[in-house]
């Protein structure tokens, strides 16, 4: 099938890359170190296609307001990392909501009142480990709250850069993070009853798909 957006010898030259990356043993960032915005679009939209010249001029209309980007690993977790990642990454004090003493107690009073949310499926990360899901999601939570407390703490960019680096490197870490997310917009969710018919819907259509067959919208995320 012909793509309409890379000529066939950088389809080979990425083909090529992909099986070197898969052969290294060294930690691999989940979000990439930032670029320059029209060096990235250099990079990506090399044809002449109709498409590439297409996002060539939106990349320079963009460039205007935005001059750098990141490219972020393109799995089933892709769009929680990447807010995650900008979350976590300003120079901002720890949010009131994870400030809550009642956070971690949530998972355990939301299942005693919604029994539906037994049916919460972990990441592929975790399959075939006995974890209790009430205590997974505390630790999830508690994980959240302690990392970004101490990326709060840090002074400067540089530093919080750094040990966010460090963070999406570490993939235990890292996918735990996304359970405590998940989780978060499940409550979310459920206080809102806003535009799911019920907060079960979600789980099963959206929450429960993500880190197994897919990821989320932009209209799902944005919760």
């Amino acid at each position: 099938e012909e793509d309409m957006y890379r000529a066939a010898d950088e389809i080979e030259k990425e083909k090529e890359l992909l099986i070197h990356e898969r052969g290294l043993s060294e930690p691999k960032l989940s979000v990439a170190p930032e670029m320059d915005i029209m060096d990235y679009c250099k990079k990506e939209w090399r044809g002449n296609t109709q498409k590439a010249t297409c996002m060539k001029k939106g990349y320079e209309e963009v460039s205007q307001k935005f001059t750098s980007i990141r490219r972020v690993r393109g799995d089933n977790y892709c769009a929680l990392r990447a807010t995650l990642f900008q979350a976590m990454s300003q120079p901002a004090g720890l949010p009131s909501w994870l400030q809550d003493p009642e956070l971690t107690l949530l998972p355990e009073k939301l299942i005693s009142k919604y029994s539906w949310i037994k049916q919460w499926k972990l990441g592929l990360k975790f399959e075939g480990k006995s974890e209790d899901l009430v205590d997974k999601i505390k630790e999830s939570l508690t994980l959240l709250r302690k990392k970004w407390a101490g990326l709060a703490e840090l002074r400067t960019a540089e530093a919080r850069q750094r040990a966010c680096d460090e963070l999406f490197t570490n993939e235990e870490e890292e996918y735990s993070l996304y359970e405590a997310v998940k989780f978060l917009m499940l409550h979310r969710a459920i206080e809102l009853w806003d535009t799911s018919s019920d907060p079960g819907q979600l789980l099963r259509n959206h929450l429960n798909q993500v880190g197994h067959t897919g990821g989320l919208e932009q209209v799902s995320y944005t919760l």
